[in-house]
């Protein structure tokens, strides 16, 4: 497996820490909002939270869940995840032993017989064992969060959403009614998500009485340098600054561009079995084979008007895309200069890598090339 050292976010890991031990020692529910591009290190700080908090002392119940991108129609998907988690079911259960597996943590972890009669079913139809109760949002709401309430007073609980920029609007709901309502309970609710959530949700975390949110920016120059020099030590400088350039500060670029060397054999493992050398000449860099349904989804989750754009503007360069994309039915009529490039320096972001590599289907291919800023 290739592991690359973590560089550059040791600020960020420091403050997921603080945040956490005060969850714990206040008693109270934090959330912390990781914000990124897609690459940028998201992943890797949580789950170097996840090995610290391996270490400590004190029992922490953690619980994952993710949102899935083309998820419409599917409520609290990431939250069904966690308690499915919880209660040891699995995806090969059948709908009894799920139902046994579920009574069995409720027992556990609420002790009153009638809390749990009332949790039970709006637990079941949040699995989709049964039919949710016709009854309120607010009262569904309330069961979920009585049940994490009851967990925290037994240990921590922490809760990871990922990617919640693709979360319904019912989830993020309820995340925020969590918070506001666990006013004793500690409850550390860590949310990975795209710059795109703050667009779904301007005002997200506004109503948390304690909420922070950590913006990882593209890593510096010496920092690639040095995750590159864990992963394969030795690379000659030309090759590492190649590298660097291409990536532009993203992690699981540069990462992914090494795993493309090593499968074509310009990089291999070092006989002392140290690490990985380079093993022959240094060819052009291309976009990672692994990297094309990364950026074809996200190019496929823009709005129909962003993905046309994008698609033309992918197949230009220069000067010419402001001429040619920027006319009636892909930037609004009458728009000027600075609106055309709000638009496509917006949708561009949603896809791509530091404003440079996005994916443009072109005659039912997909199409990998770099589009440039648009310029005056």
């Amino acid at each position: 497996m290739l592991e690359p050292p973590f560089v550059g976010r040791d600020e960020e890991l420091r403050a997921l820490k603080e945040q956490f031990h005060a969850t714990a020692r206040e008693g109270k529910p934090r959330l912390v909002t990781l914000v990124g591009q897609a690459g940028i290190g998201k992943s890797r700080l949580a789950w170097e939270l996840e090995k610290y908090l391996d270490g400590v002392v004190e029992t922490i119940l953690w619980h994952e869940g993710r949102s899935p991108a083309y998820g419409e129609g599917i409520s609290y998907w990431a939250l069904a995840e966690m308690v499915r988690g919880r209660a040891g079911i699995t995806e090969s259960d059948d709908p009894d032993t799920a139902r046994t597996r579920l009574a069995q943590i409720l027992e556990q972890m609420v002790p009153d017989a009638t809390e749990r009669k009332w949790i039970e079913p709006r637990l079941t139809g949040l699995l989709g064992l049964d039919e949710l109760p016709h009854e309120s949002r607010e009262v569904l709401f309330a069961a979920w969060r009585t049940f994490f309430e009851r967990m925290a007073g037994t240990a921590t609980v922490l809760l990871v959403f990922w990617d919640l920029q693709w979360a319904d609007q019912g989830l993020l709901d309820f995340i925020e009614h969590l918070l506001t309502w666990s006013r004793s309970s500690p409850v550390f609710v860590l949310a990975e998500a795209r710059p795109d959530l703050f667009d779904r949700r301007p005002g997200w975390g506004v109503t948390v009485r304690a909420s922070t949110s950590i913006h990882l920016e593209p890593l510096e120059d010496d920092d690639m340098r040095a995750l590159l020099a864990g992963v394969v030590p030795g690379l000659p400088d030309e090759a590492t600054r190649a590298i660097v350039q291409r990536a532009e500060g993203v992690p699981l670029y540069a990462v992914e561009t090494i795993r493309m060397l090593i499968d074509r054999g310009v990089i291999r493992p070092a006989p002392d079995e140290s690490g990985y050398e380079l093993a022959g000449e240094l060819p052009d860099l291309s976009v990672p084979e692994t990297l094309h349904a990364l950026i074809a989804a996200r190019l496929d989750a823009l709005d129909h008007e962003d993905r046309a754009l994008i698609t033309d503007a992918a197949v230009l360069s220069g000067n010419r895309q402001r001429a040619a994309v920027g006319r009636p039915g892909h930037v609004t009529e009458g728009a000027d200069a600075r609106q055309f490039d709000a638009t496509l320096h917006r949708a561009v972001a949603r896809v791509q890598y530091r404003d440079l590599v996005v994916t443009a289907r072109v005659h039912d291919k997909c199409k990998l090339t770099r589009v440039r800023r648009p310029t005056a």
